[in-house]
């Protein structure tokens, strides 16, 4: 049986299935293209195609006892929340996300020992994964350790690269901490033997400093985090490059290094992004 939760930036949830609250009849699950077209003779050439945005819908029911109070708990947490996701799960225990904004509440009256509420939410993302798309690189002395879940294997001793399928519709975004010591550090996107993508961070990171990156759309940082405070080094980055790059769809590698002679550790998530699930 599928089950909806609301989560705040806190990763707190009201849940939307159980303790007299159920979201029922939901809508906008799917996703919707827009595309245009141009005609030549009887036929049509599709000549752009983007994903619209979707809406979610559905009606809430709020059971008694204590109907209007779930519900004003519920409005509660929305409201005090800086950031929304919709937690849904199909029915089969796997989780997707999509970040949401609250844009309608329609207030109707009680039936029944119940109070339901139609809503509807704006989606900012399609859906993804957290948390199982995360390894860690971390080097010692003598040897490389790698702590990771999902898909991923890795490269040769002495490279700090893995091999990554994308089992996504679209290209996936991806955050990563890189911390000291390290000069110059890079990273490399690699398909079928050639470079897509590249960025260098012209600095370097000292002990107990580290570099935050994020690609994704809304998202983008980089940003070195030290003693002293937060540097922002987009001036830095090599502007005749996509410096904010995805992950393709499909197999390739992602690979990281330094100019100096080891990194300490480097952590990083992907976010596998699907259309419809």
């Amino acid at each position: 049986m599928r089950k909806f939760y609301i989560e705040n930036e806190m990763n707190e949830r009201f849940s939307l299935w159980g303790n007299r609250v159920y979201m029922v009849e939901p809508s906008g699950l799917g996703i919707k293209h827009d595309a245009s077209y141009i005609r030549i003779g009887n036929s049509y050439l599709r000549n752009k195609r983007n994903i619209s945005q979707s809406e979610i819908g559905g009606k809430i029911e709020f059971l008694d006892p204590g109907a209007n109070k779930r519900f004003q708990e519920f409005y509660n947490f929305c409201t005090a929340a800086s950031s929304l996701r919709l937690v849904y799960d199909p029915g089969d225990g796997t989780e997707y996300i999509r970040d949401i904004d609250l844009a309608e509440v329609d207030k109707s009256e009680r039936t029944g020992g119940s109070l339901p509420i139609s809503v509807s939410f704006n989606c900012k993302s399609l859906y993804y994964l957290r948390n199982n798309n995360r390894f860690i690189f971390e080097s010692t002395d003598d040897e490389k350790r790698y702590d990771y879940q999902y898909d991923f294997t890795y490269g040769d001793y002495g490279t700090y690269e893995t091999n990554i399928h994308n089992n996504g519709h679209v290209e996936a975004p991806f955050e990563c901490t890189i911390y000291g010591y390290c000069v110059n550090p890079s990273i490399y996107i690699v398909k079928d033997n050639k470079t897509l993508y590249e960025v260098t961070f012209p600095v370097a990171v000292l002990d107990g400093e580290y570099i935050r990156y994020n690609t994704r759309d809304g998202m983008l940082e980089v940003t070195l985090v030290s003693e002293a405070g937060e540097t922002n080094l987009m001036p830095l980055l090599d502007i005749s490059k996509d410096n904010f790059f995805k992950i393709p769809v499909g197999d390739s590698k992602i690979k990281f290094d330094s100019e100096s002679a080891s990194t300490n550790i480097i952590t990083a998530t992907i976010y596998k992004m699907y259309e419809v699930v």
